[in-house]
């Protein structure tokens, strides 16, 4: 219920008291929303309280700083096992992008960094689904549209509680033809 304090999830609840707070000041109709805009809504909502922070707790005159805001979109993994053959892909979709230097605000457009190709995706997901890099490494793509990056099995199957450790998982000797599904 947006307003009501929940102790046991202070994050959300405070999100969902802004979130309800940010609708009635837009004057947006409820009744129209839907996930698209309010994830834009959180979006716009979490970039403001975030310049808010950054305007009282920085002084330009002695730091520079740079601002990125966006909102993760969860992984589309239906299964989060090697034996799925489904990439451990997220997806951000950037908002603002920005530093200021001296006291002078550049905007960054990150959608004129050229998107990855097909073959660095596919090696971002033989990556993920193989193990071929150290357990606890990220690897980060760019696209126009927003950010890929893989998160570690071991850290996913953890914070999902996943009953399995990822280490117990057997690995599968190559790519599943994942792509066909995409």
């Amino acid at each position: 219920v947006p307003g009501v304090h929940d102790p046991l999830d202070p994050e959300y609840s405070i999100l969902k008291q802004r979130l309800a707070r940010r609708a009635r000041y837009e004057r947006v109709d409820t009744a129209q929303l839907d996930l698209v805009s309010i994830t834009k809504l959180a979006a716009r909502t979490i970039a403001n309280d975030l310049e808010f922070l950054v305007e009282k707790a920085v002084d330009t005159n002695k730091a520079n700083y740079a601002v990125v805001t966006g909102v993760q979109i969860h992984n589309w993994a239906v299964e989060l096992t090697e034996e799925s053959g489904v990439p451990s892909l997220e997806f951000v979709a950037w908002d603002k992008c920005y530093v200021v230097v001296n006291g002078h605000r550049t905007y960054l457009d990150l959608s004129k960094v050229p998107a990855l190709s097909p073959r660095q995706l596919q090696l971002m997901a033989k990556a993920s689904i193989t193990k071929q890099k150290e357990e606890e490494e990220y690897i980060i793509g760019k696209t126009s549209a927003g950010t890929l990056k893989e998160i570690p099995l071991k850290y996913l199957t953890q914070r999902l509680g996943v009953t399995k450790d990822p280490g117990d998982l057997p690995s599968i000797p190559e790519l599943q033809g994942w792509t066909a599904n995409i």
